[in-house]
């Protein structure tokens, strides 16, 4: 884990069903400047994704429309679209560390 956080960490585990869209975000989407004030707003970004309806690129203009990004910015999608009814057989390689 980079950064000084000393923090202890935290994790979930979900289970993500067909059509169900997980997007995760870096701190810098929460570092909006919007009329000359950093965001406090810790909702607006779940509010700029339902207005996407998930699409990064637009989230992305979204907040550009908002405010002044002023951070490093990482968005990433996982998207489940369709599940398969049996699960595939791990490789070898992943079982042994690579």
């Amino acid at each position: 884990i980079l950064g000084k956080n000393k923090q202890k960490v935290m994790m979930h585990r979900i289970e993500l069903k067909e059509n169900d869209i997980l997007i995760a975000g870096s701190d810098g989407k929460d570092d909006l400047v919007i009329d000359g004030k950093m965001n406090e707003d810790e909702n607006l970004i779940l509010s700029l994704v339902e207005k996407s309806n998930g699409n990064l690129n637009s989230i992305f203009g979204f907040l550009k429309e908002t405010g002044e990004v002023r951070d490093d910015l990482s968005l990433l999608k996982v998207e489940i679209l369709k599940i398969q009814k049996e699960s595939p057989k791990p490789s070898n390689s992943f079982e042994n560390g690579f």
